[in-house]
């Protein structure tokens, strides 16, 4: 499980050759969840209503690094680590 980020307190990750759809997981306080890429739906679990706030808002800011790291992943390459901002980069 690579860690793609730490995001205040929220662990982020996506499975080495995971299955479809595209996802990423998330774990906080013993919560998870698993949030499709195309849509940033929730597929299963939930965090805390906050915290789940919090992961969908940086989800959508850095979509474009998930999906990279979601085909990195699918050919067995190494993540490439994501901000925890929550500003557009620019």
């Amino acid at each position: 499980m690579p860690r793609l980020c730490l995001l205040d307190g929220i662990v982020i990750w996506i499975n080495t050759r995971d299955h479809l759809p595209p996802h990423f997981h998330a774990r906080h306080s013993g919560d998870e969840v698993r949030i499709r890429l195309d849509d940033l739906a929730v597929m299963s679990g939930r965090l805390t209503p906050g915290r789940q706030r919090l992961l969908m808002r940086w989800a959508a800011i850095h979509r474009d690094a998930l999906v990279r790291n979601w085909d990195l992943a699918r050919r067995g390459l190494p993540h490439e680590p994501i901000a925890p901002s929550l500003e557009e980069d620019s």
